[in-house]
Protein backbone atom coordinates (compact mmCIF):
# COMPACT_ATOMS: atom_id res chain seq x y z
CA UNK A 1 0.00 0.00 0.00
CA UNK A 2 2.76 2.45 0.96
CA UNK A 3 4.53 1.58 -2.27
CA UNK A 4 1.26 2.31 -4.25
CA UNK A 5 0.71 6.03 -2.40
CA UNK A 6 4.10 6.65 -3.40
CA UNK A 7 4.09 6.18 -6.50
CA UNK A 8 0.72 8.46 -6.70
CA UNK A 9 2.87 11.01 -4.78
CA UNK A 10 5.28 11.13 -7.44
CA UNK A 11 3.11 10.76 -10.31
CA UNK A 12 0.88 13.20 -8.38
CA UNK A 13 4.11 16.09 -8.02
CA UNK A 14 4.52 15.25 -12.23
CA UNK A 15 1.25 16.39 -13.15
CA UNK A 16 1.01 19.17 -10.64
CA UNK A 17 4.61 20.79 -12.17
CA UNK A 18 2.54 20.21 -15.54
CA UNK A 19 -0.31 22.17 -14.64
CA UNK A 20 0.87 25.32 -12.70
CA UNK A 21 2.90 25.61 -16.09
CA UNK A 22 -0.33 25.35 -18.09
CA UNK A 23 -2.53 27.24 -15.78
CA UNK A 24 -0.20 30.11 -15.69
CA UNK A 25 -0.08 30.20 -19.83
CA UNK A 26 -3.76 29.59 -19.75
CA UNK A 27 -4.18 32.61 -17.64
CA UNK A 28 -2.77 34.28 -20.43
CA UNK A 29 -3.61 33.48 -23.49
CA UNK A 30 -7.30 32.95 -22.33
CA UNK A 31 -6.89 36.62 -21.82
CA UNK A 32 -5.11 37.66 -25.33
CA UNK A 33 -7.54 35.30 -27.42
CA UNK A 34 -11.17 36.88 -25.77
CA UNK A 35 -9.38 40.37 -26.34
CA UNK A 36 -7.91 39.50 -29.88
CA UNK A 37 -11.54 37.50 -31.03
CA UNK A 38 -13.82 39.70 -28.99
CA UNK A 39 -16.61 38.47 -27.23
CA UNK A 40 -18.86 37.33 -29.89
CA UNK A 41 -15.99 35.61 -31.76
CA UNK A 42 -14.81 33.95 -28.56
CA UNK A 43 -19.03 32.92 -27.73
CA UNK A 44 -18.54 31.70 -31.51
CA UNK A 45 -15.91 29.33 -31.11
CA UNK A 46 -17.08 27.99 -27.80
CA UNK A 47 -20.30 27.45 -28.80
CA UNK A 48 -19.64 25.98 -32.16
CA UNK A 49 -16.99 23.91 -30.15
CA UNK A 50 -19.27 23.07 -27.96
CA UNK A 51 -21.65 21.71 -31.08
CA UNK A 52 -18.77 19.25 -32.35
CA UNK A 53 -19.03 17.84 -28.72
CA UNK A 54 -22.03 17.18 -28.43
CA UNK A 55 -21.49 14.69 -31.73
CA UNK A 56 -18.08 13.62 -29.92
CA UNK A 57 -19.79 11.99 -27.03
CA UNK A 58 -18.05 8.83 -27.26
CA UNK A 59 -14.61 10.32 -26.12
CA UNK A 60 -15.20 10.36 -22.91
CA UNK A 61 -16.53 6.44 -22.73
CA UNK A 62 -13.89 5.69 -25.26
CA UNK A 63 -11.19 7.03 -23.29
CA UNK A 64 -12.91 5.42 -20.17
CA UNK A 65 -12.94 2.07 -21.47
CA UNK A 66 -8.92 2.40 -23.21
CA UNK A 67 -7.58 3.49 -19.66
CA UNK A 68 -9.92 0.49 -17.97
CA UNK A 69 -8.94 -2.42 -20.36
CA UNK A 70 -5.45 -1.21 -19.89
CA UNK A 71 -4.73 -1.13 -16.99
CA UNK A 72 -6.69 -3.95 -15.87
CA UNK A 73 -4.72 -5.75 -18.24
CA UNK A 74 -1.62 -5.15 -16.74
CA UNK A 75 -2.97 -5.25 -13.34
CA UNK A 76 -3.53 -8.74 -14.42
CA UNK A 77 -0.62 -9.36 -15.83
CA UNK A 78 -1.30 -12.39 -18.46
CA UNK A 79 0.61 -10.76 -21.39
CA UNK A 80 -2.52 -9.68 -23.24
CA UNK A 81 -1.56 -6.37 -23.36
CA UNK A 82 -1.07 -6.26 -27.59
CA UNK A 83 -4.35 -8.31 -28.41
CA UNK A 84 -6.11 -5.45 -26.49
CA UNK A 85 -4.66 -2.35 -27.48
CA UNK A 86 -5.27 -3.50 -31.00
CA UNK A 87 -8.73 -4.24 -31.03
CA UNK A 88 -8.93 -0.64 -29.09
CA UNK A 89 -7.30 1.08 -32.10
CA UNK A 90 -9.71 -0.95 -34.52
CA UNK A 91 -12.85 0.86 -32.73
CA UNK A 92 -11.31 3.73 -31.97
CA UNK A 93 -11.01 4.04 -36.01
CA UNK A 94 -14.42 3.69 -36.81
CA UNK A 95 -15.40 5.97 -34.42
CA UNK A 96 -13.06 8.39 -35.92
CA UNK A 97 -14.53 7.88 -38.99
CA UNK A 98 -18.53 7.93 -37.70
CA UNK A 99 -17.94 11.37 -36.01
CA UNK A 100 -16.48 13.02 -38.94
CA UNK A 101 -19.90 11.55 -41.04
CA UNK A 102 -22.75 12.50 -38.07
CA UNK A 103 -21.15 16.09 -37.48
CA UNK A 104 -20.89 16.85 -41.93
CA UNK A 105 -24.23 15.69 -41.87
CA UNK A 106 -26.69 15.98 -38.90
CA UNK A 107 -24.21 18.61 -37.44
CA UNK A 108 -24.65 20.80 -39.99
CA UNK A 109 -28.32 20.65 -39.95
CA UNK A 110 -28.13 21.94 -35.92
CA UNK A 111 -25.63 24.31 -37.34
CA UNK A 112 -28.07 26.17 -39.04
CA UNK A 113 -30.29 26.37 -35.86
CA UNK A 114 -27.69 28.85 -33.65
CA UNK A 115 -28.31 31.88 -33.34
CA UNK A 116 -25.49 33.18 -34.54
CA UNK A 117 -24.73 36.92 -36.06
CA UNK A 118 -24.82 37.30 -39.93
CA UNK A 119 -21.83 38.39 -40.82
CA UNK A 120 -20.19 35.48 -39.32
CA UNK A 121 -21.76 32.42 -40.37
CA UNK A 122 -19.22 31.72 -42.87
CA UNK A 123 -16.78 31.83 -40.29
CA UNK A 124 -18.44 30.07 -38.09
CA UNK A 125 -19.00 27.50 -40.62
CA UNK A 126 -15.26 27.07 -41.27
CA UNK A 127 -14.41 26.89 -37.75
CA UNK A 128 -17.10 23.77 -37.57
CA UNK A 129 -15.40 21.60 -40.06
CA UNK A 130 -11.72 22.59 -38.81
CA UNK A 131 -13.30 21.77 -35.22
CA UNK A 132 -14.51 18.10 -36.78
CA UNK A 133 -11.13 17.22 -37.64
CA UNK A 134 -9.60 18.50 -34.40
CA UNK A 135 -12.03 15.92 -32.64
CA UNK A 136 -11.36 13.27 -35.26
CA UNK A 137 -7.68 13.19 -34.11
CA UNK A 138 -8.56 13.51 -30.86
CA UNK A 139 -10.18 9.95 -30.95
CA UNK A 140 -7.87 8.36 -32.64
CA UNK A 141 -4.77 9.42 -30.15
CA UNK A 142 -7.06 7.90 -27.08
CA UNK A 143 -5.64 4.93 -26.81
CA UNK A 144 -2.05 5.81 -26.73
CA UNK A 145 -3.00 8.43 -24.36
CA UNK A 146 -4.49 5.58 -22.26
CA UNK A 147 -1.29 3.75 -22.54
CA UNK A 148 0.78 6.12 -20.93
CA UNK A 149 -1.46 6.79 -18.02
CA UNK A 150 -2.17 3.37 -17.24
CA UNK A 151 1.70 2.82 -17.42
CA UNK A 152 1.83 5.49 -14.93
CA UNK A 153 4.22 7.30 -16.79
CA UNK A 154 3.10 10.76 -15.46
CA UNK A 155 6.27 12.36 -16.61
CA UNK A 156 6.10 11.64 -20.05
CA UNK A 157 2.54 12.85 -19.87
CA UNK A 158 3.33 16.13 -18.28
CA UNK A 159 6.28 17.36 -20.70
CA UNK A 160 4.20 16.33 -23.51
CA UNK A 161 1.18 18.07 -22.48
CA UNK A 162 3.77 21.33 -21.55
CA UNK A 163 4.92 20.83 -25.01
CA UNK A 164 1.18 21.45 -26.29
CA UNK A 165 0.80 24.52 -23.85
CA UNK A 166 3.84 25.93 -25.23
CA UNK A 167 2.69 25.58 -28.67
CA UNK A 168 -1.03 27.05 -28.16
CA UNK A 169 1.12 30.29 -26.64
CA UNK A 170 2.55 30.52 -29.35
CA UNK A 171 -0.69 31.04 -31.51
CA UNK A 172 -1.46 34.02 -29.13
CA UNK A 173 1.49 35.17 -30.99
CA UNK A 174 0.49 34.22 -34.15
CA UNK A 175 -3.22 35.45 -34.29
CA UNK A 176 -1.86 38.80 -33.94
CA UNK A 177 0.62 38.63 -36.39
CA UNK A 178 -1.27 37.10 -39.29
CA UNK A 179 -3.13 39.51 -40.97
CA UNK A 180 -6.65 37.03 -41.79
CA UNK A 181 -10.36 36.31 -40.13
CA UNK A 182 -9.27 36.35 -36.55
CA UNK A 183 -11.63 33.36 -35.72
CA UNK A 184 -10.24 31.23 -39.02
CA UNK A 185 -7.60 31.64 -38.08
CA UNK A 186 -7.35 30.84 -34.26
CA UNK A 187 -9.27 27.33 -35.67
CA UNK A 188 -6.43 26.45 -38.02
CA UNK A 189 -3.86 27.14 -35.77
CA UNK A 190 -5.25 24.63 -32.94
CA UNK A 191 -5.80 21.76 -34.99
CA UNK A 192 -2.19 21.86 -36.16
CA UNK A 193 -1.17 21.83 -32.58
CA UNK A 194 -4.02 18.75 -31.85
CA UNK A 195 -1.91 16.96 -34.74
CA UNK A 196 1.66 17.50 -33.27
CA UNK A 197 0.59 16.62 -29.75
CA UNK A 198 -0.66 13.71 -31.46
CA UNK A 199 2.41 12.15 -33.44
CA UNK A 200 4.48 12.85 -30.26
CA UNK A 201 2.38 10.46 -28.32
CA UNK A 202 2.26 8.09 -30.99
CA UNK A 203 5.99 8.10 -31.47
CA UNK A 204 6.14 7.88 -27.65
CA UNK A 205 4.29 4.86 -27.46
CA UNK A 206 5.79 3.00 -30.16
CA UNK A 207 8.94 3.49 -28.83
CA UNK A 208 8.63 2.85 -25.27
CA UNK A 209 5.24 0.17 -24.83
CA UNK A 210 5.47 -3.39 -26.95
CA UNK A 211 1.68 -3.73 -27.25
CA UNK A 212 1.22 -0.59 -29.04
CA UNK A 213 3.12 -2.06 -31.84
CA UNK A 214 0.55 -3.62 -33.65
CA UNK A 215 -1.59 -2.91 -36.49
CA UNK A 216 -5.30 -2.81 -36.81
CA UNK A 217 -7.15 -6.41 -36.08
CA UNK A 218 -9.85 -7.62 -34.36
CA UNK A 219 -10.48 -10.50 -31.50
CA UNK A 220 -14.05 -11.08 -30.47
CA UNK A 221 -13.68 -12.02 -26.95
CA UNK A 222 -11.81 -8.90 -26.21
CA UNK A 223 -14.25 -6.89 -28.50
CA UNK A 224 -17.32 -7.95 -26.80
CA UNK A 225 -15.92 -7.22 -23.51
CA UNK A 226 -15.17 -3.86 -24.51
CA UNK A 227 -18.27 -3.14 -26.50
CA UNK A 228 -20.11 -4.07 -23.52
CA UNK A 229 -18.08 -1.86 -20.87
CA UNK A 230 -18.27 0.83 -23.91
CA UNK A 231 -22.04 0.88 -24.65
CA UNK A 232 -23.53 1.20 -21.04
CA UNK A 233 -20.55 3.49 -20.14
CA UNK A 234 -21.76 5.56 -23.41
CA UNK A 235 -24.91 6.76 -22.18
CA UNK A 236 -23.63 7.90 -19.08
CA UNK A 237 -20.94 10.08 -20.94
CA UNK A 238 -23.54 11.24 -23.82
CA UNK A 239 -25.09 12.52 -20.70
CA UNK A 240 -22.51 13.85 -19.37
CA UNK A 241 -22.01 15.89 -22.32
CA UNK A 242 -25.50 16.52 -23.34
CA UNK A 243 -25.83 18.09 -20.37
CA UNK A 244 -22.86 20.29 -20.66
CA UNK A 245 -23.05 21.36 -24.48
CA UNK A 246 -26.85 21.48 -23.85
CA UNK A 247 -26.88 23.52 -21.16
CA UNK A 248 -24.50 26.06 -23.46
CA UNK A 249 -27.11 26.10 -26.29
CA UNK A 250 -29.79 26.87 -23.51
CA UNK A 251 -28.19 29.67 -22.68
CA UNK A 252 -27.62 30.54 -26.19
CA UNK A 253 -31.34 30.80 -27.46
CA UNK A 254 -32.01 32.61 -24.35
CA UNK A 255 -29.22 34.82 -24.27
CA UNK A 256 -27.00 34.89 -27.19
CA UNK A 257 -23.56 34.50 -27.68
CA UNK A 258 -21.97 37.18 -25.32
CA UNK A 259 -23.76 34.79 -22.35
CA UNK A 260 -21.64 31.61 -23.95
CA UNK A 261 -18.93 33.77 -23.79
CA UNK A 262 -19.79 34.35 -19.97
CA UNK A 263 -20.20 30.00 -20.22
CA UNK A 264 -16.76 29.46 -21.30
CA UNK A 265 -14.99 31.92 -19.12
CA UNK A 266 -16.79 30.65 -16.73
CA UNK A 267 -15.75 26.51 -17.11
CA UNK A 268 -12.69 27.84 -18.04
CA UNK A 269 -12.19 28.74 -14.30
CA UNK A 270 -13.95 25.56 -13.26
CA UNK A 271 -11.30 23.45 -15.38
CA UNK A 272 -8.32 25.57 -14.15
CA UNK A 273 -9.15 24.67 -10.58
CA UNK A 274 -10.74 21.49 -11.06
CA UNK A 275 -7.16 20.43 -12.57
CA UNK A 276 -5.88 20.48 -9.10
CA UNK A 277 -8.19 17.46 -7.85
CA UNK A 278 -8.14 15.70 -11.52
CA UNK A 279 -4.74 15.22 -11.75
CA UNK A 280 -4.34 13.55 -7.95
CA UNK A 281 -6.83 11.56 -9.33
CA UNK A 282 -5.41 10.77 -12.65
CA UNK A 283 -2.12 9.36 -10.88
CA UNK A 284 -4.48 7.33 -8.44
CA UNK A 285 -7.04 5.80 -10.77
CA UNK A 286 -4.31 3.17 -12.54
CA UNK A 287 -3.76 2.04 -9.00
CA UNK A 288 -7.61 1.77 -8.02
CA UNK A 289 -8.26 -0.40 -11.15
CA UNK A 290 -4.90 -2.32 -11.00
CA UNK A 291 -5.43 -2.98 -7.04
CA UNK A 292 -9.18 -4.81 -8.15
CA UNK A 293 -7.63 -6.88 -11.22
CA UNK A 294 -5.44 -8.33 -9.02
CA UNK A 295 -7.65 -8.84 -6.07
CA UNK A 296 -6.35 -6.30 -3.47
CA UNK A 297 -9.72 -5.34 -2.87
CA UNK A 298 -9.03 -3.51 0.72
CA UNK A 299 -6.08 -1.70 -0.76
CA UNK A 300 -8.68 -0.17 -3.33
CA UNK A 301 -11.08 0.79 -0.67
CA UNK A 302 -8.71 2.64 1.05
CA UNK A 303 -7.69 3.98 -2.33
CA UNK A 304 -11.10 5.53 -2.60
CA UNK A 305 -11.66 7.01 0.13
CA UNK A 306 -8.40 8.69 0.42
CA UNK A 307 -8.33 9.47 -2.90
CA UNK A 308 -12.09 11.50 -2.59
CA UNK A 309 -10.50 13.58 1.01
CA UNK A 310 -7.47 14.45 -0.89
CA UNK A 311 -9.34 15.74 -4.23
CA UNK A 312 -11.95 17.42 -2.04
CA UNK A 313 -8.94 19.31 0.10
CA UNK A 314 -6.80 19.88 -2.72
CA UNK A 315 -10.31 21.48 -4.31
CA UNK A 316 -11.30 23.23 -1.44
CA UNK A 317 -7.75 25.31 -1.14
CA UNK A 318 -8.41 27.19 -4.12
CA UNK A 319 -12.34 27.18 -4.46
CA UNK A 320 -13.16 28.87 -0.99
CA UNK A 321 -10.39 31.89 -1.73
CA UNK A 322 -11.88 32.10 -5.38
CA UNK A 323 -15.90 32.27 -4.36
CA UNK A 324 -14.78 35.69 -2.18
CA UNK A 325 -12.60 36.90 -4.44
CA UNK A 326 -14.49 36.36 -8.14
CA UNK A 327 -14.92 39.83 -9.13
CA UNK A 328 -11.54 41.05 -8.48
CA UNK A 329 -9.81 37.90 -9.58
CA UNK A 330 -11.89 38.29 -13.07
CA UNK A 331 -11.18 42.20 -13.21
CA UNK A 332 -7.35 41.52 -12.94
CA UNK A 333 -7.28 38.59 -15.02
CA UNK A 334 -9.70 39.86 -17.68
CA UNK A 335 -10.32 43.37 -17.06
CA UNK A 336 -13.53 43.40 -19.13
CA UNK A 337 -15.71 40.23 -19.24
CA UNK A 338 -19.30 39.53 -20.40
CA UNK A 339 -22.53 39.96 -17.40
CA UNK A 340 -23.31 36.95 -15.84
CA UNK A 341 -19.44 35.82 -15.51
CA UNK A 342 -19.14 36.12 -12.19
CA UNK A 343 -22.10 34.70 -11.08
CA UNK A 344 -21.36 31.50 -13.25
CA UNK A 345 -18.14 31.15 -12.37
CA UNK A 346 -19.24 30.57 -8.84
CA UNK A 347 -21.69 28.38 -9.71
CA UNK A 348 -19.43 26.51 -11.77
CA UNK A 349 -16.79 26.15 -8.68
CA UNK A 350 -19.51 24.95 -6.23
CA UNK A 351 -20.43 22.15 -9.25
CA UNK A 352 -16.40 20.90 -9.61
CA UNK A 353 -16.44 20.74 -5.34
CA UNK A 354 -19.50 18.33 -5.25
CA UNK A 355 -18.08 15.60 -8.09
CA UNK A 356 -14.63 16.17 -5.90
CA UNK A 357 -16.52 14.35 -3.80
CA UNK A 358 -17.27 11.32 -5.09
CA UNK A 359 -15.32 11.03 -7.73
CA UNK A 360 -13.16 7.90 -6.90
CA UNK A 361 -16.21 6.05 -6.23
CA UNK A 362 -17.12 6.36 -9.85
CA UNK A 363 -13.52 4.67 -10.46
CA UNK A 364 -14.13 2.14 -8.29
CA UNK A 365 -17.31 1.34 -9.97
CA UNK A 366 -15.32 1.53 -13.20
CA UNK A 367 -12.76 -0.71 -12.19
CA UNK A 368 -15.48 -3.74 -11.71
CA UNK A 369 -16.88 -3.29 -14.51
CA UNK A 370 -20.33 -3.14 -13.66
CA UNK A 371 -21.84 0.27 -14.53
CA UNK A 372 -24.93 -0.31 -16.15
CA UNK A 373 -26.64 1.32 -12.55
CA UNK A 374 -24.01 4.28 -12.56
CA UNK A 375 -24.70 4.72 -16.34
CA UNK A 376 -28.68 4.76 -16.25
CA UNK A 377 -29.15 6.60 -12.55
CA UNK A 378 -26.21 9.60 -13.36
CA UNK A 379 -26.79 9.92 -16.81
CA UNK A 380 -30.70 10.45 -16.54
CA UNK A 381 -29.70 12.90 -13.32
CA UNK A 382 -27.93 15.08 -16.02
CA UNK A 383 -30.49 14.99 -18.89
CA UNK A 384 -33.72 15.67 -17.10
CA UNK A 385 -31.41 18.84 -15.51
CA UNK A 386 -31.54 19.80 -18.73
CA UNK A 387 -34.85 19.95 -19.48
CA UNK A 388 -35.80 21.75 -16.58
CA UNK A 389 -33.16 24.05 -17.02
CA UNK A 390 -35.23 24.76 -20.35
CA UNK A 391 -38.66 24.87 -19.02
CA UNK A 392 -37.00 27.26 -15.92
CA UNK A 393 -35.72 29.83 -18.75
CA UNK A 394 -38.81 29.26 -20.85
CA UNK A 395 -40.81 30.74 -17.63
CA UNK A 396 -38.68 33.42 -17.41
CA UNK A 397 -36.04 32.40 -14.74
CA UNK A 398 -32.43 34.30 -14.68
CA UNK A 399 -29.83 32.85 -16.71
CA UNK A 400 -28.04 31.13 -14.21
CA UNK A 401 -30.80 28.51 -12.91
CA UNK A 402 -28.78 25.98 -15.33
CA UNK A 403 -26.35 26.31 -13.73
CA UNK A 404 -27.95 25.90 -10.38
CA UNK A 405 -29.99 23.20 -11.38
CA UNK A 406 -26.84 21.02 -12.55
CA UNK A 407 -25.68 21.29 -9.28
CA UNK A 408 -28.70 20.02 -7.49
CA UNK A 409 -28.37 17.18 -9.90
CA UNK A 410 -24.39 16.33 -9.03
CA UNK A 411 -25.07 16.29 -5.07
CA UNK A 412 -28.19 14.07 -5.66
CA UNK A 413 -25.55 11.84 -7.53
CA UNK A 414 -23.06 12.15 -4.88
CA UNK A 415 -25.17 9.90 -2.37
CA UNK A 416 -27.02 7.99 -5.00
CA UNK A 417 -23.28 6.23 -6.59
CA UNK A 418 -21.88 4.81 -3.02
CA UNK A 419 -24.77 2.71 -2.85
CA UNK A 420 -24.25 1.18 -6.22
CA UNK A 421 -20.49 1.02 -5.52
CA UNK A 422 -21.78 -1.03 -2.66
CA UNK A 423 -24.12 -3.36 -4.76
CA UNK A 424 -21.65 -4.68 -6.72
CA UNK A 425 -18.93 -4.55 -4.04
CA UNK A 426 -20.54 -5.55 -0.77
CA UNK A 427 -16.94 -5.00 0.74
CA UNK A 428 -17.46 -1.15 0.15
CA UNK A 429 -19.47 0.15 2.71
CA UNK A 430 -21.56 2.97 2.08
CA UNK A 431 -22.14 4.52 5.59
CA UNK A 432 -18.85 4.00 6.56
CA UNK A 433 -17.97 6.52 3.40
CA UNK A 434 -20.32 9.03 4.49
CA UNK A 435 -18.99 8.69 8.07
CA UNK A 436 -15.26 8.55 7.42
CA UNK A 437 -15.38 10.94 4.04
CA UNK A 438 -18.49 13.38 3.58
CA UNK A 439 -18.56 14.08 7.43
CA UNK A 440 -14.65 14.42 7.36
CA UNK A 441 -15.39 16.96 4.06
CA UNK A 442 -17.73 19.03 6.06
CA UNK A 443 -15.93 19.04 9.14
CA UNK A 444 -13.00 20.25 7.15
CA UNK A 445 -14.80 23.01 5.22
CA UNK A 446 -16.10 24.45 8.54
CA UNK A 447 -12.85 24.27 10.19
CA UNK A 448 -11.00 25.86 7.48
CA UNK A 449 -13.73 28.77 6.38
CA UNK A 450 -13.45 30.64 10.27
CA UNK A 451 -10.35 32.49 9.49
CA UNK A 452 -11.40 33.38 6.15
CA UNK A 453 -14.75 34.62 6.94
CA UNK A 454 -12.93 36.79 9.46
CA UNK A 455 -10.55 38.05 7.09
CA UNK A 456 -13.59 38.50 4.26
CA UNK A 457 -15.54 40.76 6.69
CA UNK A 458 -13.02 42.70 8.30
CA UNK A 459 -10.22 43.36 4.81
CA UNK A 460 -10.76 45.64 1.83
CA UNK A 461 -11.13 43.59 -1.14
CA UNK A 462 -7.50 43.31 -2.52
CA UNK A 463 -4.72 41.13 -3.76
CA UNK A 464 -3.33 40.99 -0.12
CA UNK A 465 -6.89 39.73 0.71
CA UNK A 466 -6.54 37.25 -1.93
CA UNK A 467 -3.70 35.87 -1.01
CA UNK A 468 -4.40 35.51 2.79
CA UNK A 469 -7.37 33.68 2.37
CA UNK A 470 -5.61 31.24 0.17
CA UNK A 471 -2.64 31.03 2.77
CA UNK A 472 -4.74 30.12 5.53
CA UNK A 473 -6.98 28.04 3.86
CA UNK A 474 -4.17 25.93 2.72
CA UNK A 475 -2.24 26.15 6.54
CA UNK A 476 -5.17 24.92 8.22
CA UNK A 477 -6.06 22.23 5.91
CA UNK A 478 -1.86 21.36 6.20
CA UNK A 479 -2.65 21.40 10.55
CA UNK A 480 -5.89 18.54 9.47
CA UNK A 481 -4.10 16.74 7.20
CA UNK A 482 -1.66 15.80 9.60
CA UNK A 483 -3.67 15.59 13.26
CA UNK A 484 -6.32 14.31 11.86
CA UNK A 485 -6.45 12.33 8.68
CA UNK A 486 -2.57 10.63 8.27
CA UNK A 487 -1.95 7.87 10.10
CA UNK A 488 1.05 7.38 12.94
CA UNK A 489 3.31 5.68 10.12
CA UNK A 490 2.58 8.31 7.35
CA UNK A 491 3.51 10.97 9.73
CA UNK A 492 6.65 9.38 10.55
CA UNK A 493 7.06 9.11 6.67
CA UNK A 494 6.69 12.63 6.11
CA UNK A 495 8.49 13.69 8.46
CA UNK A 496 11.42 11.48 7.00
CA UNK A 497 10.60 13.21 4.21
CA UNK A 498 11.22 16.61 5.07
CA UNK A 499 14.24 16.34 7.87
CA UNK A 500 15.59 13.64 6.02
CA UNK A 501 16.14 11.19 8.82
CA UNK A 502 16.93 7.82 7.55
Amino acid sequence: MQKAEARVAKNTLFLYMRMLLILLINLYTSRVILKTLGFDDYGIYSLVGGLVSLFAFMNSSLSGAASRFISYTLGEGKGEGKTVFSTLLTIHSIVAIALVILCETLGLILFDHLVIPADRIIAAKITFHISVAAAAINVLRIPYNASIIAHEDMKVFAYVSIAEVVLKLLIVFLLNVIVYDKLITYSWLFVGVVFIVSVIYFCYCIKSYSETRCFLSFNSVKFKAILGYFSWDLYGNLSVVANAQGTNIILNLFGGVVVNSACAIANQVRGAVYGFASNFMLAMNPQIIKNYASGNVEDMLSLIKRGAIFSFMLLWCFTLPLLFETKYVLDLWLNDYPDYTITLTRLALLFSLIQSMYGSVNIGIHATGKIVKLSLIGGTTLLLSVLVSYVALKHHAPLWVPFAVNIIAVLINAFINPFILHADLPKFRYIDYFVQVYLRMTVIAIITSVIPVLIYTFMESSFYRLILVFVTVFLSEILVLYFGILTTEEKHLVIDKLFHIK
